[in-house]
């Protein structure tokens, strides 16, 4: 005879308590189904003196008390009605040479100019070596974005934010990453992190740590952190760092296979442009916990020995070398898959530069189509 049934009930994950909250009938009224997590959570306040500790808890939480993190079939199936209709666009990256490498459209039209870059609101995979430069990549590109120094930059742009999801590197080790990168690589930037974009709601570092965090909560509070930033700025770009790391810190994340595709689909549904960086090694699966099928961008990146006289004539085709048999390792850049149709398979090489300020910045060279790189070289 209940005009409204509500079950609470409980279950043990991978030796981890978990309780749920299901409505079982709401009668006149839309409600959601599904069992959906719930959590009661203390007081903020007490983490006060802490802004860190306190923004891992909730970006915006006031007070404790139960809060219910919904299902993760309840996003897909409000997020599935959403259906990308716009063209497809792209954000420049902070180098030159990477977004002109990057670019489409037709080559012949010289009225029409190249437009390059990560695709816009879709979702890019750095996916290969450790040490690959890929997250610095990363990060490079979310402070182009802040500081607006890329290229076609423009003053009439909306502003931008960035929010950097983290398994691995906690909040502090991130920012003093972001504070390298600002002062060496950006010229004339005298920005500080914290005050300038932390503070001032334009970035947003979001660190787990290891734990039993359900995947109900782990979107959730991406979630959150994407409408909070959205109220700052209309372009949002999130960097999801150390995807290797989930199954070994995130039991319950990794068991669920549609875990990272339901991300991505969230964020697409935001029109979030998204990269996601992840290690190739042999612990991890084929498909990168569903990235690689998600993904519209795929680059790989891996170690390779060239010798010094083919690494001369990549930079400088134009000029002659003598032959040597000096080796030296690195990065090479290829596009397993590219947004927009275009045919993948092209490469290029990635590395510090000293600039003529004797600045450390990173340059981009792409590889021309008669320059051969044997498979059997790349180091994994």
């Amino acid at each position: 005879m209940s005009d409204i049934v509500v079950e609470l009930s409980h279950y043990v994950d991978n030796g981890y308590y978990l309780r749920t909250f299901e409505i079982i009938k709401a009668r006149f009224q839309p409600h959601v189904l599904g069992k959906h997590q719930f959590k009661i959570l203390g007081d903020p306040n007490k983490n006060q003196a802490n802004t860190d500790i306190l923004s891992r808890e909730h970006p915006v939480r006031k007070d404790g008390g139960i809060f219910i993190f919904p299902s993760v079939h309840f996003y897909l199936s409000e997020y599935r009605k959403f259906q990308q209709t716009n063209e497809l666009l792209y954000d420049a990256t902070s180098i030159d040479e990477l977004t002109s490498f990057l670019s489409i459209g037709n080559d012949k039209d010289t009225t029409k100019p190249l437009d390059g870059g990560f695709p816009k609101g879709r979702c890019t995979a750095f996916i290969g070596c450790r040490g690959g430069h890929k997250s610095h990549l990363a990060y490079l590109h979310v402070l182009a974005r802040l500081t607006k120094q890329y290229p076609g930059g423009s003053t009439n742009r909306q502003e931008d934010a960035a929010l950097i999801v983290s398994l691995r590197d906690d909040e502090m080790m991130i920012q003093n990453t972001l504070t390298g990168i600002l002062q060496n690589e950006f010229e004339n930037n005298n920005k500080n992190i914290k005050e300038d974009y932390i503070e001032a709601g334009k970035l947003e570092i979001l660190y787990y740590p290891p734990g039993y965090i359900s995947p109900e909560e782990f979107i959730n509070r991406i979630f959150v952190s994407i409408h909070k930033l959205k109220q700052k700025a209309k372009n949002v770009t999130v960097i999801f760092n150390s995807l290797d790391q989930l199954a070994a810190r995130f039991p319950l994340c990794a068991k669920l296979d549609i875990f990272i595709p339901s991300i991505i689909q969230i964020l697409i549904g935001e029109s979030v442009t998204s990269i996601f960086v992840a290690v190739d090694e042999k612990d991890q699966p084929a498909e990168q916990y569903g990235l690689l099928p998600m993904a519209d961008l795929i680059l790989s990146f891996h170690q390779y020995r060239i010798d010094e006289a083919q690494y001369k004539d990549i930079i400088e085709p134009d000029v002659t070398h003598s032959t040597t048999s000096n080796k030296r390792d690195h990065i090479i850049i290829t596009v397993e898959r590219f947004a927009g149709g275009k045919k993948g398979g092209s490469k290029g090489l990635l590395e510090y530069h000293t600039d003529s300020n004797k600045r450390k910045t990173m340059k981009f060279s792409p590889l021309l189509d008669n320059v051969y790189l044997n498979k059997s070289q790349f180091k994994k």
